[in-house]
């Protein structure tokens, strides 16, 4: 019989006091931030209403190589952890939101933290951001209206 793949689950805990999400390792750092701030100021990557606020990883080139995506959309790709794709609601190869500024297609990577968002350092100047800030990131959902009534006219 074949091995069973060693595939690590991911343990996202839910804050009572603010309810938001947090992987096991950053609970500590979580409760201490909810103890000083009101407003919950989080130092770590969150989840919060199906949005990760996480924390940026920017990724080289050689690195992006690395991950065998099209060269054509290098450009338009943010790299999110596949659990927190999930817990997001945020689809492979799909339009999301990203820092309510940009609009970028989300990619799955094991490399990149449940917390953690990875961008390419270009991006970082571009929305003027720094390793280690925390940013928003949320599936991209347009809402349609559907036409009651449709009226043509002839030529």
């Amino acid at each position: 019989m074949p091995a069973k793949s060693k595939v690590s689950k991911i343990d996202w805990h839910e804050c009572v006091k603010c309810k938001c999400l947090v992987i096991g390792r950053d609970l500590v750092k979580h409760a201490e931030d909810c103890e000083k701030d009101e407003n919950c100021l989080h130092s770590c990557g969150h989840i919060k209403d199906e949005c990760l606020h996480g924390i940026i990883s920017p990724l080289t080139t050689k690195e992006v190589d690395g991950l065998n995506i099209p060269r054509s959309c290098r450009d338009n790709i943010v790299f999110v952890n596949p659990s927190a794709m999930k817990m997001c609601n945020i689809h492979l190869g799909k339009e999301c939101i990203f820092n309510d500024q940009l609009i970028k297609i989300a990619w799955p990577s094991t490399l990149i933290s449940p917390a953690n968002i990875g961008i390419q350092e270009d991006l970082l100047t571009d929305l003027n951001c720094k390793s280690s800030d925390i940013i928003k990131l949320e599936a991209f959902t347009c809402i349609t209206e559907l036409a009651s009534e449709v009226l043509l006219h002839p030529w």
